[in-house]
Protein backbone atom coordinates (compact mmCIF):
# COMPACT_ATOMS: atom_id res chain seq x y z
CA UNK A 1 0.00 0.00 0.00
CA UNK A 2 1.50 3.67 -0.42
CA UNK A 3 2.19 5.86 1.53
CA UNK A 4 -0.08 8.42 0.11
CA UNK A 5 -2.86 6.70 0.33
CA UNK A 6 -2.41 5.76 3.83
CA UNK A 7 -1.68 9.53 4.12
CA UNK A 8 -4.88 10.39 1.80
CA UNK A 9 -7.07 8.04 4.08
CA UNK A 10 -6.14 9.00 7.44
CA UNK A 11 -6.62 12.76 5.75
CA UNK A 12 -10.36 11.28 5.29
CA UNK A 13 -11.03 9.86 8.51
CA UNK A 14 -9.78 13.02 10.06
CA UNK A 15 -12.00 15.05 8.30
CA UNK A 16 -14.51 12.98 8.85
CA UNK A 17 -14.68 12.98 12.32
CA UNK A 18 -16.03 15.29 15.02
CA UNK A 19 -14.25 17.86 16.74
CA UNK A 20 -14.93 16.54 20.35
CA UNK A 21 -12.78 13.26 18.94
CA UNK A 22 -8.99 13.52 19.89
CA UNK A 23 -7.95 12.66 17.30
CA UNK A 24 -4.37 13.65 15.41
CA UNK A 25 -3.70 13.37 11.62
CA UNK A 26 -0.53 11.44 12.67
CA UNK A 27 -2.29 9.23 15.60
CA UNK A 28 -4.79 8.04 12.67
CA UNK A 29 -1.71 7.80 9.80
CA UNK A 30 0.39 5.34 12.50
CA UNK A 31 -3.06 3.03 13.44
CA UNK A 32 -4.05 2.85 9.55
CA UNK A 33 -0.38 1.94 8.94
CA UNK A 34 -0.10 -0.70 11.68
CA UNK A 35 -3.29 -2.51 10.54
CA UNK A 36 -2.29 -2.18 6.67
CA UNK A 37 1.35 -2.67 6.22
CA UNK A 38 1.88 -5.26 9.88
CA UNK A 39 -1.48 -6.60 10.19
CA UNK A 40 -2.16 -6.85 6.09
CA UNK A 41 -6.11 -5.71 6.98
CA UNK A 42 -7.31 -4.34 3.16
CA UNK A 43 -7.29 -0.11 3.88
CA UNK A 44 -11.48 0.05 3.55
CA UNK A 45 -11.73 -2.21 6.72
CA UNK A 46 -8.68 -0.77 8.72
CA UNK A 47 -10.67 2.85 8.09
CA UNK A 48 -13.51 1.20 9.51
CA UNK A 49 -11.20 -0.65 12.58
CA UNK A 50 -9.88 2.70 13.05
CA UNK A 51 -13.19 4.90 12.52
CA UNK A 52 -14.77 2.42 15.30
CA UNK A 53 -11.86 2.24 17.91
CA UNK A 54 -12.06 6.37 18.07
CA UNK A 55 -15.88 6.30 18.18
CA UNK A 56 -16.09 3.93 20.78
CA UNK A 57 -12.91 5.68 22.80
CA UNK A 58 -14.79 8.91 22.65
CA UNK A 59 -18.54 7.69 23.22
CA UNK A 60 -19.31 9.79 20.43
CA UNK A 61 -22.15 8.04 18.53
CA UNK A 62 -21.86 6.56 14.60
CA UNK A 63 -24.23 8.42 13.24
CA UNK A 64 -22.30 12.42 14.35
CA UNK A 65 -19.91 10.70 11.33
CA UNK A 66 -19.98 11.91 7.90
CA UNK A 67 -18.98 9.41 5.48
CA UNK A 68 -17.97 8.91 1.95
CA UNK A 69 -17.19 5.49 2.73
CA UNK A 70 -20.88 4.19 3.17
CA UNK A 71 -21.05 0.58 2.34
CA UNK A 72 -22.49 0.53 -1.29
CA UNK A 73 -25.86 -1.14 -1.42
CA UNK A 74 -26.10 -3.18 -4.70
CA UNK A 75 -27.57 -6.09 -6.32
CA UNK A 76 -26.42 -9.52 -5.20
CA UNK A 77 -25.06 -10.10 -8.95
CA UNK A 78 -23.23 -7.22 -8.58
CA UNK A 79 -21.24 -8.85 -5.70
CA UNK A 80 -17.81 -9.98 -7.83
CA UNK A 81 -14.92 -8.92 -5.03
CA UNK A 82 -14.78 -11.74 -2.40
CA UNK A 83 -15.07 -9.99 0.87
CA UNK A 84 -16.87 -7.19 -0.46
CA UNK A 85 -18.51 -5.11 2.00
CA UNK A 86 -21.76 -4.27 1.18
CA UNK A 87 -25.39 -3.46 2.18
CA UNK A 88 -28.07 -5.71 0.72
CA UNK A 89 -31.97 -4.90 1.10
CA UNK A 90 -33.84 -8.29 1.19
CA UNK A 91 -37.76 -9.28 0.95
CA UNK A 92 -38.81 -12.36 2.61
CA UNK A 93 -41.41 -14.22 0.36
CA UNK A 94 -42.43 -16.77 2.02
CA UNK A 95 -40.89 -16.87 5.95
CA UNK A 96 -40.10 -20.51 7.25
CA UNK A 97 -42.26 -20.77 10.04
CA UNK A 98 -40.54 -22.43 13.20
CA UNK A 99 -42.99 -23.86 16.11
Amino acid sequence: MSNSDIQQEAQDIHDQLPESVDASLDDIKERLTTLVDDYRVPLDEAQRSVVSTYLSDSDVDRDDVSSENENQQVDLEEITEAEQWVDITAKVADPFVFS
